[in-house]
């Protein structure tokens, strides 16, 4: 046997190895190409998943202005104000509060159960004012974080009319 004989018989052997049928079904180039497009065909359904769950404009709560019942506090008592909103989704959050002057003043986060979806008008009182407060101008921020998905959070924001606090 020649040298080049030798050679072709050698891709032989390489492509009789190839076409072996001991493994049944890894061979089948149909059988792959369904996974593969079913693989595809996932992949692409939970990227436009994650696309909708990163761009929707979710609505969980929209505010009214605040109306507050007085204008002058002491430090110490509590900050009165109605509150107006419509919320169009049942979702707890975590509340950020803050009083804001030249200075700010942050109180410790909390999260507040789930309120029920609707509008309604309340008057809110459970805000207190801390007593190391020094006296001046100031108005209430507040930021509530929703979970709306796995992926994202949505932030509301709500500021007061300015207020004085007095000695």
């Amino acid at each position: 046997m020649t040298k080049g004989e030798q050679g072709i018989q050698g891709v032989q052997g390489i492509q009789g190895v190839r076409g072996m049928r001991g493994f049944k079904g890894f061979n089948d180039v149909s059988l792959i190409n369904k996974i593969s497009s079913v693989f595809l065909a996932l992949m692409l359904v939970s990227m436009g998943v994650i696309l909708f769950w990163l761009v929707y404009p979710y609505k969980v709560i929209e505010f009214k202005p605040i109306i507050m019942d007085k204008t002058e506090y002491k430090a110490g008592e509590n900050l009165q104000m109605i509150i107006s909103h419509c919320k169009y989704m049942d979702l707890p959050a975590t509340l950020g509060r803050q009083y804001v002057n030249h200075i700010i003043y942050t109180l410790p986060s909390i999260d507040v159960a789930n309120s029920p979806k609707g509008c309604a008008t309340r008057k809110a009182i459970d805000v207190n004012i801390p007593e190391q407060l020094p006296p001046g101008s100031y108005h209430y921020h507040q930021t509530m974080i929703y979970r709306v998905n796995p992926i994202r959070e949505v932030t509301v924001v709500f500021d007061t009319p300015i207020f004085e606090i007095i000695e």
